[in-house]
């Protein structure tokens, strides 16, 4: 039997520094507990190339989350501005740990040979994640339409371990897009998109 224990506190705030203009700040942490197959001591010897064994000393990781979110539409001049990013990093993440054997050699108290991968989880930590997203409306009153603009990106980065030498996986994505979109009257309107 293992237990687990966190303080997990959460705040969020929302206010709005200008008429119809909001802002929302959300801060909160949350836990993932280890599964049973990932903290039992057992060995799993059913692909014999690619052995698995429970890591008992395996804790929770613990990950910190903030997201923003800002609102900005002016009525008048028919515009919309908004902005909504997210960022989580994770202490003691619950990683992938893999070593292929050169020679034969004992890992864990157990035995391997020549050319066996040997798996468990381990907790590390760095593990992050974020994305950023803008969108821009405004009107484009020559055509009776509205022209949208948004932009996204996305980083993350994923700790693991493989043959006892740390290893970070980093992502980064990005997109943006274009979009028109027109009700000129109520038998003619058109949608027209780009990414």
């Amino acid at each position: 039997k293992k237990d687990f224990f966190g303080v997990l506190p959460y705040f969020n705030v929302q206010f709005s520094p200008q008429k119809m203009t909001k802002l929302r700040l959300t801060y909160n942490t949350s836990m993932n507990v280890p599964s049973v197959s990932q903290i039992q001591p057992v060995l799993d010897l059913s692909n014999p190339t690619s052995v698995y064994k429970g890591n008992e000393n395996l804790t929770s990781d613990y990950s910190h989350n903030l997201f923003f979110h800002y609102m900005k539409p002016d009525i008048v001049k028919g515009t919309f501005f908004i902005i909504v990013s997210n960022i989580n990093y994770a202490n003691n993440k619950i990683s992938n740990f893999s070593y292929t054997t050169i020679n034969d050699t004992t890992l864990d108290n157990i035995a391997l040979r020549k050319g066996v991968t040997y798996n468990k989880y381990v907790n590390m930590d760095n593990a992050f994640t974020g994305f950023l997203f803008a969108n821009y409306t405004m009107p484009v009153k020559l055509i009776k339409s509205n022209l949208s603009m948004n932009g996204n990106y996305t980083y993350s980065q994923t700790p693991s371990m493989i043959n006892l030498q740390e290893n970070m996986t980093k992502t980064n994505m990005y997109s943006a897009g274009v979009m028109i979109t027109s009700n000129v009257n109520e038998n003619v309107d058109f949608t027209l998109s780009y990414n």
